[in-house]
C-alpha cells in the first residue's frame, strides 16, 4: 500500500499495511519525522496475531479531529476512549466513541468523555471476515460525547443446543457517574406460566473500571431457574446503589442478540446516574 499522503497539521491518519503476513502498520502521524503505530491484534488476509495493548501508545497530540483510512470498502469501525492507568483493565474509565465513515476509505474518530488525555482503542471488522485493533494516545481540549444512559446486562439462562441451561449468573452495569461505594442486587425470573425463582448474586466483584459494578456466580446459582422450565422468561433485577433503589427488566430470549447472547440488556427505572451528568 502506498504511503499516506501529507495532511495539514491537526489531522492524523490510520493506514494499515498490505497483508497479514506483514507486520501491521497503523496510525501514521504526518509530522516532520512521521511515526507509525501498529495493530496489536489482527486477523486479516492470510494471517492472524494476538497481542496486548501497548503501555505507551503512539501519541498524536491535540488534533481537532482524527481521521484514518483503510483500503477495504466493507469494514466498519468503533472506538473506545480509556483513561490511562497502570493497568487499563483495572484503572480509569472507558467510554465508547463514534466512528463515522466520511469518505470512500476514510473514517473519523469523534472525541468522548471529559477533556483530557486518553488512550484510544480502534477496532475494525470486515463484513466478509477479519478484524484489527490498534491504540493511540490523544489529548482532547474540549469534552466529547457522553453515554446517553448507564447501561446494564444480565445473563442467567442459555439455549444449549435447544435445551434450557445456564452458563452462570452475570450482572453488570457500566457508564455510571461514579463507582458505587455500596451495591446489592437480586434477580427474580418468571416463566410464561407465572412460576418464579429468585437468585442472590452475593457481593459485587471488585470494580475493574471507574463507573462500573458487576456480579458473577456459577451455574449452580441458576439451578432453580432452569428447573422452572419454559421458553420465555421475564427478568426483574432489584438493584440498590449507595442506598438508592433501581429496577431493571428484560425478557429472555426475546431481548438478546448475537453480540451479547445469552445476556439481555436491562431497561431501568428510575434512570441510573450516568457519566457526564452535571
Amino acid at each position: 500500500m502506498p504511503p499516506a499522503p501529507s495532511q495539514p497539521a491537526g489531522r492524523a491518519r490510520w493506514s494499515p499495511a498490505g497483508r497479514a503476513t506483514r507486520r501491521r502498520s497503523c496510525c501514521s502521524w504526518p509530522t516532520a519525522r512521521p511515526r507509525t503505530s501498529e495493530a496489536w491484534t489482527y486477523c486479516y488476509g492470510n494471517g492472524c496475531a494476538d497481542g496486548s495493548r501497548p503501555e505507551h501508545p503512539f501519541d498524536i497530540g491535540r488534533p481537532d479531529h482524527v481521521d484514518f483510512s483503510f483500503h477495504e470498502d466493507d469494514w466498519t469501525f468503533e472506538a473506545t476512549f480509556n483513561e490511562p492507568g497502570e493497568d487499563l483493565s483495572r484503572d480509569g474509565r472507558s467510554v465508547a466513541s463514534r466512528v463515522e465513515k466520511i469518505g470512500d476509505h476514510t473514517h473519523r474518530v469523534f472525541p468522548a468523555g471529559r477533556a483530557g488525555t486518553w488512550h484510544v482503542d480502534v477496532f475494525g471488522r470486515g463484513e466478509s471476515g477479519g478484524d484489527v485493533i490498534t491504540t493511540f494516545a490523544r489529548t482532547t481540549t474540549t469534552d466529547g460525547d457522553f453515554p446517553q444512559a448507564a447501561s446494564g446486562t444480565a445473563a442467567v439462562l442459555a439455549d444449549h443446543d435447544g435445551v434450557l441451561d445456564s452458563y452462570g449468573v452475570e450482572l453488570g452495569i457500566r457508564d455510571l457517574a461514579a463507582t458505587p461505594k455500596s451495591a446489592s442486587a437480586s434477580i427474580t425470573i418468571t416463566n410464561e406460566d407465572g412460576e418464579s425463582a429468585t437468585i442472590d448474586p452475593g457481593r459485587p466483584a471488585r470494580a475493574r473500571q471507574e463507573g462500573t459494578v458487576s456480579w458473577r456466580r456459577g451455574a449452580r446459582q441458576a439451578a432453580d431457574v432452569v428447573a422452572l422450565g419454559g421458553s420465555r422468561f421475564d427478568y426483574e433485577v432489584a438493584l440498590v446503589l449507595d442506598g438508592s433503589p433501581y429496577t431493571g427488566r428484560a425478557t429472555w430470549p426475546d431481548d438478546t442478540n448475537e453480540e451479547i447472547t445469552p445476556s439481555v440488556p436491562l431497561t431501568r427505572t428510575p434512570p441510573l446516574p450516568v457519566y457526564g451528568e452535571r
